[in-house]
């Protein structure tokens, strides 16, 4: 094989697999001596490399670089590996959590509530998740697994799932994860939410404080009713706020099929902390049920607020 026909074989490859158009244009012409990629240059085994100035490093301002195969081999393997990584890069608290199944949709099962008590019971004891016995249970929805069948199915277009988050946190955004249309069926891929609101459970007179503060903020800022809670959860006194409202959308290869979504900054000045939070959805893309493959809860830790907070008095003072 040709030095040059390697060359672009191997940036097609990357191209395929990240799946973006390219930044630079490969440059490959049989009269030359180099083959270049963008800006960066190698020279043809065998060729005379052009001619250089009296100094020996290349100068990378005007794109001088010399690679060997095994570096363009190197930076190959770079990219792969940086597009294997999770591209949302932020910590998810709800990874691993516990939902509430007091502040969730309840769903039908063929097991007896007795046989789901054990198999609970079991899961927490061990170190495995045995949930899924039950079937497609909400705790499915807060693990890093991908597949048509690892979701928290719901009959309809509207439910709500509580969640206890690893740490209590500001939360400052949220992601939906669903399946990818290559990966799904026409049925799979409609059963994505597509409006949802993540609710924040207020807890601790600090943060009910705050709350009268953000709802007045929030008036000002919308028109308008202002729900106060999660439909499905009207009865009781707790008191939630709207912390992020969006719509996840479907769009073949031009939407990612993780999308996430901020906490608007009139809230995230407040720093409100919370424990407890509720995703509620209210539609999805036409079909009889509904699956939520992932949702991510990102945030600081209220210990980083705390220090946060300690250091602003300190420089104020």
């Amino acid at each position: 094989m040709h030095f040059e026909d390697y060359f672009a074989r191997t940036f097609q490859s990357v191209k395929e697999i990240n799946n973006v158009k390219p930044l630079k244009t490969v440059i490959l012409t049989g009269s030359s001596s180099q083959a270049c990629l963008g800006d960066l240059c190698t020279t043809r085994p065998g060729a005379t490399p052009p001619s250089s100035s009296s100094h020996s490093q290349p100068d990378f301002a005007k794109g001088d670089m010399q690679l060997s195969r095994s570096q363009i081999d190197e930076i190959v393997a770079s990219a792969l590996l940086q597009q294997s990584k999770d591209t949302v890069a932020l910590r998810d608290f709800a990874l691993g959590a516990r939902h509430l199944p007091e502040l969730t949709t309840a769903c039908p099962s063929s097991l007896s509530a007795r046989q789901q008590y054990f198999i609970r019971l079991a899961s927490r004891l061990s170190s495995f998740n045995l949930e899924s016995l039950i079937g497609k249970v909400p705790s499915m929805a807060l693990t890093d697994k991908v597949g048509e069948n690892f979701c928290w199915e719901f009959p309809g277009s509207y439910g709500h799932l509580g969640i206890v988050l690893k740490e209590r946190i500001s939360v400052h955004q949220v992601s939906i994860d669903h399946l990818p249309r290559e990966l799904g069926s026409d049925t799979g891929i409609r059963q994505a939410p597509r409006k949802v609101i993540l609710w924040g459970k207020v807890q601790g007179e600090h943060n009910v404080a705050l709350a009268q503060l953000y709802r007045q903020r929030l008036g000002s800022y919308r028109t308008g009713h202002i729900p106060l809670k999660p439909r499905g959860l009207q009865g009781g006194s707790d008191l939630y706020v709207p912390l992020v409202e969006f719509e996840y959308k479907l769009g073949g290869s031009s939407k990612p099929h993780i999308q996430t979504s901020s906490v608007p900054p009139y809230l995230r000045t407040l720093n409100m902390d919370f424990e407890i939070v509720v995703l509620e959805i209210l539609s999805n893309y036409g079909a009889p049920s509904t699956c939520l493959h992932r949702v991510r809860v990102h945030g600081s830790p209220v210990k980083s607020l705390a220090v946060y907070s300690h250091v602003n008095r300190q420089s104020r003072q």
